[in-house]
């Protein structure tokens, strides 16, 4: 097969391209969408926060062929300002919203929409730290999995909201890493899927786990990979047997690469080191189908973000698919897999 990573594909649509969907008014300063969420009629779904001098406001937006609509689900005034935005689509097209807030004490807002984007529930969870993970079974529970220090060590938390009842915290996962990010996703009868990283017993060094939780009990971590600085974990599922975990991390202090592993029937396969040009300052991943696997990653040469690139494969090997790109570089890439196709958000430093 080609070289995993390498090489460059079909290139972006021109400026003004009526293909292409209009730039929009409103982006992200401080957090980004986790991922596109389609619905089972192709629509697509993410959450944006935009910050100003007077407000801070988070915004649903839904787009299709047919749609392209923003509405303003939140709004606060400036000293109490969101970041980190999330959402998922559940099986019955309702839309999961949840966003840092930090308000006293700070914690996270929990939003449920109908499939007309109407509210339905909402709560406010006081969590400490803004970082979080969301997934959503296929009846309908949510989870989420949210940081918090105790004292200087930082510990994981699993929550539960069934219909309008908030249960937990349940103390998950103790002392963990405080420099990546962490995923939670569902797959179906293999129940719930955590990916998140530990400190190592030298300084400098981490170990990354996954951690599942079926029948209501969670399951011991089995370690993945032993490495430096991790960063941008994630997590897919293809809706049969197979998952992708993606992540960066950095044998070279400070120039980060991106790094893959499929999971197939819960057994671990090899786990791929995947060099870009330059670094990889941030990588996410879609499925559209059974071992049918989307990796986006952003990158540069001088701590600029110069590229944005999608690549397509099947979970083991990769081939170029999109560069995105269309002035100086874009920024964290996020990938929505439906039955109308796959979709791309991200913010362009021109645009």
């Amino acid at each position: 097969p080609l070289p995993a990573l390498h090489g460059h594909a079909e290139p972006p649509p021109p400026a003004g391209d009526p293909a292409a969907p209009p730039p929009r008014e409103h982006f992200d300063h401080s957090g980004s969408t986790h991922t596109v969420a389609p619905d089972s009629g192709g629509q697509a779904h993410a959450v944006y926060i935009e910050q100003t001098l007077s407000y801070s406001r988070v915004y649903l937006h839904t787009y299709s062929t047919e749609i392209d609509d923003l509405v303003m689900v939140w709004e606060a005034p400036p000293n109490l300002w969101n970041s980190s935005a999330m959402l998922r689509v559940g099986p019955d097209n309702r839309q999961h919203v949840m966003f840092y807030e930090s308000r006293e004490p700070d914690g996270v807002v929990y939003q449920r929409f109908n499939p007309e984007s109407i509210l339905e529930f909402q709560t406010f969870v006081a969590i400490g730290p803004s970082r979080f993970a969301l997934a959503v079974e296929d009846g309908g529970t949510v989870h989420f999995v949210t940081e918090k220090y105790v004292g200087v060590q930082l510990n994981l938390y699993h929550w539960m909201i069934t219909g309008d009842t908030v249960t937990g915290p349940f103390l998950l996962q103790e002392d963990v890493d405080s420099t990546p990010r962490f995923d939670l996703i569902f797959c179906g009868e293999n129940g719930l899927l955590l990916a998140f990283a530990e400190e190592g017993d030298h300084l400098g060094d981490h170990q990354l786990y996954l951690r599942s939780y079926v029948e209501d009990t969670w399951q011991a971590p089995v370690p993945v990979w032993a490495g430096r600085q991790f960063g941008s974990i994630c997590l897919a599922w293809d809706r049969h047997d197979a998952v992708l975990l993606a992540f960066t991390q950095a044998p070279i202090p400070g120039y980060p690469t991106p790094v893959t592993c499929k999971i197939t029937g819960g057994v671990l396969g090899p786990v791929v080191e995947r060099f870009e040009e330059g670094m990889t300052i941030y990588v996410t991943v879609a499925a559209s189908g059974p071992n049918d696997f989307w990796l986006g990653t952003n990158g540069g040469i001088a701590h600029i973000q110069e590229y944005a690139r999608i690549r397509r494969g099947d979970g083991f090997t990769f081939y170029p698919a999109r560069d995105l790109q269309h002035g100086w570089g874009a920024r964290e890439i996020q990938l929505g897999a439906g039955p109308l196709g796959v979709y791309a958000y991200y913010n362009d430093f021109i645009t």
